[in-house]
Formats: structure tokens, C-alpha cells, sequence
């Protein structure tokens, strides 16, 4: 029996609007294709979002992690990553974050 395992894929991440300091930030992670079971990590500037307070990420289902800022600060500004592996492979998708009048 030979399987053929799917890696995962990442529908692309927009930050939409301009944000300020004080905003609340929402980033989905959706993984659209890709066998189970899944990992979903989330980076800041290449660095694990655990380290960085203020951060919050929870998972909705195995294919979906949301990442939320409910106040943007100065150390939030920056690179956010999403890495989805699983058995077959990784991916990633980056979008920036940039606050106005930081």
C-alpha cells in the first residue's frame, strides 16, 4: 500500500484597514488543503507569538487558528507567520503588521 499524503496549504492571511495603537487585531490561519493532522504555529518577526504579551491564539477546528491583539502596541508591529505542517510538509504565510504613528 503506498499513501500519498497532501501537505498543507494556507489561504493567503490580509490585514485590512489601517491600524493604531489601542486597535484590536484578528488574524485567521486557514489551512485549505492538507491531510490531518495538522499544526498550526504563528511567528512574530521569527519568533514563537508565545513570547510576545498581549498575543492571544486559539484554534477553531483543525484547520483554522486565530491569532487576536485586543490592543496593538509598539512591540506588536512587525512580520506575522503562519506555519502549517503536517506529515507531508510545510507552509507559510507572512503579512505585516504596521500601527500608525509608531
Amino acid at each position: 500500500i503506498v499513501l500519498f499524503l497532501v501537505p498543507p496549504h494556507i489561504t493567503p492571511i490580509d490585514i485590512e484597514g489601517s491600524i493604531n495603537a489601542g486597535d484590536s487585531v484578528t488574524l485567521y490561519c486557514t489551512v485549505n488543503k492538507g491531510d490531518n493532522p495538522i499544526f498550526i504555529e504563528w511567528f512574530l518577526n521569527s519568533q514563537p507569538v508565545g513570547f510576545v504579551g498581549g498575543v492571544n491564539v486559539n484554534s477553531v477546528g483543525r484547520k483554522v487558528s486565530v491569532l487576536t491583539i485586543d490592543a496593538v502596541q509598539a512591540e506588536h508591529s512587525g512580520k506575522y507567520t503562519c506555519k502549517a505542517t503536517n506529515w507531508a510538509g510545510s507552509a507559510y504565510y507572512t503579512t505585516g503588521l504596521t500601527i500608525n504613528g509608531v
